[in-house]
């Protein structure tokens, strides 16, 4: 019986082939899910059911760090939350895994923790999945129970506010969980404004500096949309679930709203501090943008602008009310424009 010798270089091949898979196998066993034991890599993504949402490591324009994020799986460039906005990672070293103890965990390259999930009790099976509203909930994972989210990315929003997302309010603590905006368009950081619900206890949203100043607020909702808002008496279709629950016991009222099926709407705070509707266009791929507040070519839209007791008129001109006078007519008259 004739022996023929084996190939090493065909078996090397092999070999190489079958480390490479196992690899691949290591850092990603699902499509919109991580498991304990598995890691994603930069490089790698979860994509959710319906291919409407993609997370994983992104690098914004003109930057050298990364960060994890979720974005529109037809629209890479929007992205919609981040979850190491304070901690970015130098290169493309990132990794997320699930720790022993169940937390989702962020690591550098040089294995540093970045950021972490909140998990009230350990839990040493636990699983993350990408869901197709765009939400990425940790949960335990034991295949019999449906048991509340541990962790959901609902509950630490970015800057963008968009359909199926409950944003909790809470009036005794005084708490609205606004959204930050982003400190410049390739800095992913928290910016310089917030948006949310008026802290003080009025039905309306504001916008906010970093010294809690008011920049914009909508006016109060009336059950159908806010009343200094009348644009969205025109665009109704996208405001059909738009709720704001009443307090519950507890003092927690939720914000919340949907959209025709198949469409695509989300509000943004953007860096520059402007609260912006947009809708996708399918056809043109492209954002439409429906409403910009404040106008940024109507400066009456500012809050107060124009000081106490004063308005801003038609002409886009201060005016002081009946009895009033300006303190200071130069002040007065930088605050106009022909």
């Amino acid at each position: 019986m004739e022996t023929r010798n084996k190939n090493p270089d065909f078996d090397s091949l092999v070999s190489l082939i079958f480390l490479l898979y196992s690899f691949a196998q290591s850092c990603y066993s699902a499509s919109d899910t991580v498991r304990q034991g598995d890691t994603l890599r930069d490089g790698y993504t979860l994509v959710s059911e319906k291919n409407v949402f993609e997370l994983g490591f992104f690098s914004p324009e003109n930057s050298s760090f990364s960060y994890l994020g979720i974005w529109y799986k037809f629209d890479s460039k929007t992205v919609v939350w981040v979850a190491n906005r304070d901690e970015p990672i130098s290169g493309c070293n990132g990794v997320l895994r699930i720790e022993d103890d169940g937390k989702l965990v962020i690591r550098d390259g040089n294995d540093g923790v970045v950021w972490s999930s909140y998990v009230p009790c350990s839990s040493n099976k636990t699983a993350a999945k990408l869901l197709s509203e765009g939400n990425f909930v940790l949960s335990r994972d034991d295949g019999t129970r449906r048991d509340p989210p541990l962790w959901q990315s609902f509950d630490e929003p970015t800057d963008t506010f968009f359909p199926g997302m409950k944003v909790p309010v809470r009036y005794k603590r005084g708490e609205c969980r606004p959204f930050r905006s982003w400190k410049s368009p390739d800095d992913p950081s928290p910016g310089n404004y917030s948006l949310g619900v008026d802290p003080n206890g009025g039905l309306q949203i504001v916008i906010l500096d970093n010294n809690n100043k008011r920049r914009w607020r909508s006016g109060q909702w009336n059950q159908q949309f806010f009343t200094g808002l009348p644009s969205m008496r025109n665009t109704a279709s996208y405001f059909h679930g738009f709720v704001i629950s009443h307090p519950n016991e507890n003092g927690t009222m939720y914000i919340t709203y949907t959209v025709p099926k198949h469409e695509f709407f989300r509000f943004q705070i953007s860096w520059e501090g402007r609260e912006k509707q947009s809708s996708w266009n399918a056809g043109e791929k492209k954002w439409d943008y429906l409403n910009t507040e404040p106008d940024p070519d109507n400066q009456c839209e500012l809050y107060n602008f124009c000081g106490n007791y004063s308005i801003c008129d038609r002409s886009r001109k201060c005016i002081c009310l009946k009895g009033f006078r300006p303190r200071s007519q130069a002040q007065w008259d930088a605050s106009n424009w022909p």
